[in-house]
């Protein structure tokens, strides 16, 4: 019977009363008209055994043995794409399929940031020419549990104020008093020393009303106080008040959240 190499699949290829498994032209495979993936398996190890354990918050490695495996008819072709902590960019697409099964080692990222949720990392595969997916590929993609990151936790801030008016220059407005360019307060405030869940403290102001801004001053973690002079060099104020931020360590597997995030002083009228 004729082969038909166009687009329709030929259902048999018999020489006399001998079935053929393929037909080729030169090297050009013509009968049957696709070849088929028949298995994708993500992640097994380098012997082809699937991993049941989920992949730790900080990634893995190649030398970590998490493999996808690709089975199928020698002279598939296929491109691999990944997500979930699975980057695209180590894959060497298009692929052809040599030998079966294929297998080669796949790494995956690190989920080791605050509050990172459980992930799936995954590697898909897409067939391109005449390649097609068998019945026995239910999904076009494997994947594997990854731990979440570490949550936040929080902490209990505290901080103490002395705060000393060293000049007060006044402006009115529609009768009302402002202070103004020359006035100026020293300010110290005291807080616990605390080198784990604290990266460093932030002593600034708010002015109500206010036409001009300035910021205070970082301090560090381990110095329990800090004194800092705050200064209107310009603008008007109808308030002033002042303030303590808490940074607080965020970097894994420290993850601290400040809780107050601010202490404020009540507010200084003229």
């Amino acid at each position: 019977m004729p082969v038909n190499i166009q687009h329709d699949t030929a259902s048999a290829l018999q020489v006399g009363h001998e079935s053929v498994s393929a037909g080729y032209i030169g090297h050009e495979q013509v009968y049957p008209n696709s070849v088929e993936i028949s298995s994708l398996r993500f992640p097994v190890t380098d012997a082809g055994v699937a991993w049941s354990s989920q992949v730790p918050v900080g990634g893995s490695t190649l030398s970590d043995q998490r493999n996808v495996e690709i089975t199928g008819a020698i002279g598939s072709t296929f491109t691999l794409a990944g997500a979930g902590g699975v980057n695209s960019s180590q894959f060497n697409n298009p692929y052809t399929l040599t030998t079966s099964p294929l297998r080669f080692r796949v790494a995956i990222d690190s989920n080791n940031s605050c509050d990172a949720p459980y992930r799936t990392p995954t590697v898909a595969i897409t067939p391109t020419g005449n390649t097609v997916l068998g019945s026995g590929v239910s999904t076009p993609f494997g994947y594997v549990s990854q731990a979440p990151g570490p949550y936040h936790q929080s902490f209990s801030t505290s901080a103490s104020f002395s705060v000393t008016e060293n000049s007060r220059v006044l402006t009115y407005v529609g009768g009302a008093p402002f202070f103004t360019g020359g006035s100026s307060w020293t300010v110290t405030v005291t807080v616990p020393v605390n080198t784990t869940q604290v990266t460093s403290y932030g002593l600034g102001w708010y002015r109500g009303n206010g036409t001009t801004n300035t910021y205070g001053t970082n301090f560090a973690n381990n110095a329990g106080s800090a004194t800092y002079t705050f200064s209107l060099t310009g603008g008007t104020a109808g308030y002033v008040r002042f303030q303590l931020t808490t940074y607080a360590n965020t970097t894994p597997p420290n993850c601290w959240e400040a809780s107050p995030l601010r202490h404020t002083t009540s507010n200084y009228y003229p």
